[in-house]
């Protein structure tokens, strides 16, 4: 922790996690959070938490004096900063930073590193001030060393009590995280081998977004990110609407390339697109797919083809994502405006699920191997850990 002074704050904490070393045993981080520790009432206050893949962190307002708070966790390495203006707490508060990440067992581990002023150098908690960052007030620093007196006595009192009491406080505590983490992850559980009650069910994803898992089909887990069903959605949209999603579960839709990007980072590698034409259904699975983030313009990447559809996917590989307004293809025309739809075209396509539902030519919901230039009446694309 930095206690020095400047312009905007007097201290800032940040929490650091790099489990790059470790990706033989570790699947995957899945949050950072910084706590207040109360040595008075030995309670702990929740100051601010990072989920993985979250845009930004989530800052507790209510609590504490924290004026900023910056991170990001991915799925090997991540941090967490606040900045402080309390005295207080820039000059003798205590904090508590926890990182949870899943073993490759599927086990949730908790990881806890208090930060404290006795455990610090010396030159972290001493404040320095310049005329070109910092306005030393006299009067402030001299509240500031009173409050430090005024307070040491009852801090060495509780320290001792604190110390006695940390591990029973920890045990508690680990175990009502395990609780909740076990609450949350029933709530939204989409895995292969999963209960058969309902052949699919609705799940939260990132920012409450509402997805499909498809649980019947050849052991069910099946995140769904694409979905044509009735023709009620138009799929003739631009680049923002394919990032952030369109559409409902209870509808057709499109999850986001956002969403879709994030879930195969993390292990949902296991492709299976699902099509239907009059009164026949067929399927083509991919054992290898992802899909890069928006500074690589969602490139695809798909391989390991088995199934009764062919192949009309593995031609794409390698392909950024193209919509109406931003042409990314190697055509020499803008296939996304040609066949109103975005997809990840070459010069165009031999696939192309998003297309003009109903359309019989072209610019239908066509996998050329199979339908030709006829357009399927039904196509879900759903995605599993492998």
């Amino acid at each position: 922790m930095d206690r020095t002074p400047d312009a905007d704050s007097c201290a800032r904490l940040k929490c650091i996690a790099d489990l790059r070393d470790d990706k033989n045993s570790v699947q995957s981080i899945t949050a950072l959070r910084i706590y207040k520790i109360s040595v008075t009432h030995k309670l702990l206050f929740k100051q601010a938490s990072m989920l993985l893949l979250d845009p930004s962190p989530h800052l507790e307002m209510a609590r504490g004096h924290v004026i900023n708070a910056t991170g990001q966790v991915t799925r090997f390495h991540g941090y967490l900063m606040l900045e402080f203006q309390d005295e207080f707490d820039c000059l003798y508060g205590s904090f508590l930073c926890e990182l949870n990440f899943i073993n490759t067992s599927g086990e949730l581990v908790v990881v806890k590193e208090v930060v404290t002023p006795e455990g610090e150098k010396l030159g972290d908690v001493v404040f320095e001030c310049s005329a070109q960052n910092y306005v030393c007030n006299s009067v402030l620093l001299s509240k500031m060393a009173a409050t430090i007196e005024t307070h040491s006595v009852d801090v060495a009192k509780d320290h001792s009590l604190f110390s006695n009491q940390t591990r029973s406080i920890e045990a508690k505590l680990d175990s009502l995280l395990l609780r909740l983490q076990t609450l949350e992850e029933l709530h939204n559980d989409c895995y292969k081998g999963m209960s058969k009650k309902v052949a699919r069910l609705k799940i939260l994803l990132w920012n409450n977004v509402e997805a499909l898992c498809e649980a019947h089909t050849d052991g069910g887990g099946w995140i769904i990110f694409q979905r044509r069903t009735k023709g009620d959605v138009s799929f003739s949209r631009n680049w923002t609407d394919y990032t952030t999603g369109f559409g409902t579960s209870d509808a057709d839709y499109w999850l986001g390339n956002d969403l879709i990007h994030n879930l195969t980072s993390i292990g949902y590698n296991e492709l299976r697109v699902d099509l239907k034409k009059g009164l026949r259904t067929y399927f083509a699975c991919y054992s290898n797919f992802s899909v890069a983030d928006a500074t690589l313009n969602y490139q695809l990447t798909v391989s390991g083809y088995s199934g009764t559809a062919g192949d009309a996917l593995i031609p794409h590989n390698l392909m950024y994502f193209s919509t109406s307004d931003k042409d990314n293809d190697k055509h020499g025309t803008n296939c996304a405006s040609y066949f109103a739809g975005g997809w990840w075209y070459s010069g165009c396509y031999q696939s192309h699920l998003n297309g003009l539902f109903g359309a019989q030519n072209t610019s239908g919901i066509n996998w050329q191997p199979l339908l030709m230039k006829t357009s399927a009446d039904f196509t879900e694309m759903k995605i599993r850990q492998g």
